[in-house]
């Protein structure tokens, strides 16, 4: 007899792979101090208009129909005349040049800035999941380790590359099949296939023919899904009543390295679906089993471990709490009123309509009854600014405002230093490309600074100069290209900002 389990939620498992790659909240949003940000002139670029930066440092740039890549870890530069294409996506490391003439296509391949082949044939390749077929039947990829592979293909398997797998501690996860998400093949560092595995065959084998599921949530290796059972109107033991039914409502985990299935005892919620995933756990909506077996009335969030325990008790924190969210390394829980904010395992504060301050973000409050105070999460005041200011950014070091002046018409931009206390005039001020600004000295000598520590980008910034800005994460740091435009010169500057942890 066939099984009534619904797994239609199986399908969403790869993406829940793909979120869980966001980090760990450790205890509530762990702080990731900034160790500093420095910047080096990218003088190989000079001239060239930058046109994407990827996560593997790589640079595509063009300059009057000359197109360039260049690695800003190897600080290696090739040029081409026809523009360089990302193979397999934007972070695969991997990019191809293409040039049509007369029915013949070439196609030029490189691993960053190496070239690895040329490829000419009478029509186009095909791609799917990393992999490049050619006309001859050859094949082209870069496998897991890194290395590219060019050659005939060996065997019918499913080739795992960056583009078609998820990694899950230090192991990847190719899905196979047409049903996304049910059977995933579990291969090595090096790309050696370990074993494959089915959530869906093995949640279905302990589950007895009657059930339906109810949901399906990951932490980092492992796959959980409960389940509600109908009982008859007699069972004595039972997990759950409700509108007169009695249920088992059973939660199992499923380990996608090791095959290995097992149920998780006193789970004591009724799962209605995710509201945050992250590498080693997930917040849920769930209603809580209360006493005689009942099911509570309101849906809340609660957050669960790897183990299948409750890993950060959120209703603790803030009892009734329906909202939950992590930005810029602070963590927000919200019950429709109030909303508790967190760094790490510190509480900052719980504000709520009635208080007298609002949230502005970096652990800094704004007083509602006087706008010109700035408070500390503690409600100490840091900063009092001019009737009439406006913040223009705020981190956790500095905050950046304007005050009106009343002589001039044009508004006065200051920064205050939170390490020291101190607050300094920004003139001539100018908001750059996101993260980024520009301010004078006393020589009226233009400088672009960066929000975040204040720090000089690029001297001598022209009137009326464009400056554009693209970024990606690397490993601790955080990469920027910075582009300065002057008229017909551009200038390009890489600025690196390194945390204490792997972003």
């Amino acid at each position: 007899m066939k099984k009534k389990v619904c797994f239609a939620a199986a399908a969403l498992l790869l993406g829940a792979l793909v979120l869980s790659g966001c980090g760990g909240m450790g205890k509530l949003a762990e702080e990731n101090p900034l160790r500093g940000v420095t910047s080096s002139a990218l003088s190989a670029l000079d001239g060239y208009t930058v046109t994407a930066f990827d996560g593997e440092g790589l640079v595509s740039a063009e300059k009057e129909g000359t197109y360039a890549l260049y690695d800003v870890r190897a600080q290696s530069l090739v040029t081409a005349d026809a523009p360089f294409i990302p193979a397999g996506g934007s972070g695969s490391g991997m990019y191809y040049t293409a040039e049509t003439s007369g029915g013949t296509y070439t196609y030029v391949f490189y691993d960053g800035t190496e070239e690895v082949c040329t490829v000419t044939q009478a029509e186009e390749f095909t791609y799917s999941g990393g992999v490049y077929t050619f006309a001859d039947g050859t094949i082209l990829y870069k496998g897991l380790n890194g290395e590219v592979y060019r050659g005939a293909r060996q065997g019918i398997d499913p080739i795992p590359t960056r583009a078609n797998t998820a990694e899950a501690g230090g192991s990847y996860l190719l899905p196979l099949g047409a049903d996304a998400g049910s059977v995933y093949a579990v291969y090595d560092g090096r790309g050696r296939l370990v074993r494959t595995v089915s959530p869906v065959q093995a949640f279905a084998s302990v589950l007895p023919a009657d059930a339906e599921t109810t949901a399906l949530w990951q932490t980092e290796t492992k796959v959980f899904i409960q389940a509600r059972i109908a009982l008859p109107d007699d069972a004595g033991e039972y997990d759950l009543i409700a509108e007169g039914q009695r249920y088992d409502v059973p939660v199992y985990s499923f380990d996608l390295l090791t095959g290995a299935v097992r149920e998780i005892g006193g789970f004591g919620y009724l799962v209605n679906g995710t509201e945050a995933a992250g590498e080693n756990y997930a917040v849920l909506r769930v209603q809580q089993i209360i006493g005689e077996n009942r099911l509570s009335a309101a849906e809340v969030v609660q957050c669960f471990g790897e183990d299948g325990g409750i890993f950060v008790d959120l209703q603790a924190l803030l009892p009734g709490a329906t909202g939950f969210s992590v930005a810029g390394g602070y963590a927000a829980l919200s019950d429709g009123v109030q909303t508790a904010y967190f760094r790490g395992g510190e509480h900052l504060v719980t504000l709520s309509p009635a208080s007298d301050a609002s949230w502005m973000g970096a652990g800094w409050l704004r007083r509602s009854s006087d706008p010109c105070e700035v408070l500390n999460a503690s409600g100490e005041k840091v900063l009092e600014m001019a009737e009439g200011s406006s913040v223009l950014e705020c981190g956790e070091r500095y905050i950046y405002y304007s005050e009106p002046n009343a002589e001039t018409g044009i508004p006065a931009v200051y920064v205050f230093d939170a390490s020291s206390g101190g607050t300094a005039r920004l003139e001539g001020y100018e908001a750059a490309a996101s993260g980024f600004y520009i301010a004078e000295n006393a020589a009226g000598v233009r400088t672009l600074y960066s929000h975040l520590s204040a720090a000089p980008v690029a001297e001598n910034i022209a009137e009326g100069a464009l400056v554009s800005a693209l970024s990606a994460p690397f490993e601790n740091e955080r990469l920027y290209v910075v582009s300065v435009a002057e008229g017909a010169s551009v200038r390009s500057v890489l600025v690196r900002s390194e945390y204490e942890k792997e972003l």
